[in-house]
């Protein structure tokens, strides 16, 4: 067995919707457990156990550790929230959601995401407050909780 490389897994897949107007389908099947974050693996397709796709679809799995610090200055627009993980890409569609507003990470490594920790539009009046805090990855969110602001 190499070790460089995943052993194979099979998982039950679902039809989604799709063949209308001559569209695609789409398939739908859990992510297998026991893999870490930053493991990445291709997957095939099969309806019948022998004729498989092409392989040319790449599935990257991430994983959260949390998010530091919990708290921070109301006007602390140069500080960033930190984000840490396993398994982030440049690649992938990263966001900061601070109160409900969606921001661009400062930066993104394979192991931590830095995220603004106000938004600039409207922090002077959060001294004192709590915001919810989260990341959406993909389209899906992973809350962390909320984030106080201090003076």
């Amino acid at each position: 067995m190499d070790e460089n490389k995943p052993p194979v897994r099979f998982m039950p897949a679902y039809f989604i919707t799709g063949g209308a107007n001559g569209t695609k389908g789409i398939m739908k099947c859990a992510s297998p457990s026991g893999w870490n974050g930053g493991d990445v693996t291709k997957v095939d397709l099969t309806f019948n156990g022998v004729d498989y796709t092409d392989a040319s679809f790449q599935f990257s799995f991430y994983s959260y550790y949390g998010s530091f610090p919990k708290s921070g200055p109301f006007d602390g627009l140069t500080q960033y929230i930190q984000v840490r993980g396993k398994g982030f890409a440049d690649e992938m569609n990263i966001l900061c959601v601070l109160n409900g507003n969606e921001m661009a990470p400062i930066s993104i490594q394979e192991n931590l995401i830095k995220c603004p920790m106000v938004n600039d539009t409207d922090y002077l009046d959060k001294a004192g407050k709590s915001v919810s805090f989260a990341t959406k990855i993909d389209g899906s969110i992973h809350s962390f909780g909320n984030f106080f602001y201090y003076k």
